[in-house]
């Protein structure tokens, strides 16, 4: 018996030594043997015991048993808590979201919800300048997903995409949208407006702005704005060099110098001089006269 093995020593005259959990009343079991509840006295003497403590409602708790190293008051004390169900981290894009669950406010993201009940939760997201998401969180099965992710759609992204639709041949829009991409790393999504700006020019030579659309593109090259780290002006170039060099692929009869004079950049901003070189010779073929190209004679590209 585990509480005889307890008292080899010293024998059980007296119950020097106890413990206890908060709450009281837990089952404390040495093996498979139950030995009564919380609070529960144990002898002074004897060897290790490892004791399970186990109340409804709580995880178990095991706890080692030294008689001869007890607490200072002799008294070992274990907290019992709740089981770990109904945890959910609430992750969104961008975070910083409030986090309202069923119309409470319960912190920011990235967030940590604990002691979910087994029920339906409404779980909202809102952040200045985006859509408010609301998603149902079903915990009746009883199992939690680990994250609960949210994408925040911008409200400006809303509005240039109305304007473009409103207008499909203001190359105003299409600038204004691919910015707002590129603010918020959306790199290849930036190009693709790029390219539908360059597609529509292409197509109707006497459009409006194209001189912004050109600006536009140089920006991301030049960094005029800051829109990032080192690493994301790097990514941001790499995605607009790529993007230029399939328009001129696939349009090489464009006639715009300045579509090749960006290209040009472009390479030399993520260390292709090589390739800049030729990209250059190439375009300098097609347009000899244009005064862009002839500038760029200052950063060392040499003409064919």
């Amino acid at each position: 018996m585990a509480l005889l093995a307890l008292c080899s020593i010293g024998g059980c005259r007296k119950a020097e030594r106890r413990l206890e959990s908060e709450p009281p009343g837990a089952s404390v079991w040495s093996g498979e043997e139950l030995l009564g509840t919380t609070p529960i006295a144990l002898p002074a003497g004897g060897g290790k015991v490892v004791l399970r403590l186990s109340l409804p409602g709580c995880t178990d708790q095991v706890v080692e048993v030294d008689p001869g190293e007890a607490p200072a008051d002799g008294v070992w004390r274990v907290t019992l808590t709740p089981p770990d169900r109904g945890r959910v981290r609430c992750e969104s894009d961008p975070d910083s979201a409030d986090v309202f669950v069923d119309g409470e406010f319960r912190g920011r993201t990235p967030l940590e919800l604990r002691h979910l009940e087994p029920r339906a939760y409404e779980v909202s997201f809102m952040l200045a300048g985006r859509k408010t998401v609301t998603q149902t969180l079903d915990l009746s099965g009883g199992q939690a997903p680990p994250v609960l992710r949210v994408q925040l759609p911008s409200l400006t992204e809303e509005y240039y995409r109305q304007q473009l639709e409103r207008e499909p041949g203001n190359l105003h829009h299409y600038c204004d949208l691919a910015h707002h991409y590129v603010l918020e790393h959306r790199f290849d999504e930036a190009m693709a407006v790029f390219d539908r700006a360059v597609r529509q020019a292409i197509q109707n030579p006497g459009i409006d702005n194209k001189e912004r659309l050109w600006s536009e593109m140089d920006r991301v090259v030049e960094e005029q704005y800051d829109y990032g780290d080192e690493a994301a002006v790097d990514r941001a170039r790499r995605a607009l060099a790529k993007a230029l060099e399939a328009l001129l692929t696939a349009h090489p009869d464009a006639p715009f110098p300045a579509l090749h004079t960006t290209y040009v950049m472009a390479l030399d901003s993520i260390d292709q001089r090589q390739r800049a070189q030729e990209a250059y010779e190439r375009a300098c073929r097609r347009f000899p006269l244009d005064q862009g190209l002839r500038r760029l004679r200052r950063l060392g590209f040499a003409a064919p």
